[in-house]
């Protein structure tokens, strides 16, 4: 149970008591940002980049979009930043 809490803890989420919740550490700014960030990125991908750079462009946009839609960014929480007034 340790090794898959510490596990988890890596992910952002957080197990209390048996209920698992998952941290969040962007406010909502930065939400909208990564949001409108992530889908420009992916339009330029898509529409103006081709090979290799547009797949890369696309990736980063994607992974943009999800931190931004879930809350947390991992590298957030390597380097102990929290830009959200919740833990």
């Amino acid at each position: 149970m340790v090794r898959e809490t510490r596990a988890l803890a890596c992910l952002g989420v957080v197990v209390h008591k048996g209920a698992i919740e998952v941290g969040i550490n962007l406010s909502t700014i930065d939400r909208v940002i990564r949001g409108v960030a992530g889908a420009a990125l992916i339009a330029v991908g898509l529409l103006f980049v081709k090979g290799v750079g547009g797949i890369v462009l696309c990736l980063v946009g994607a992974i943009l979009i999800f931190s931004g839609g879930v809350g947390f960014c991992h590298v957030y929480k390597v380097f102990h930043i929290r830009t959200s007034r919740k833990a």
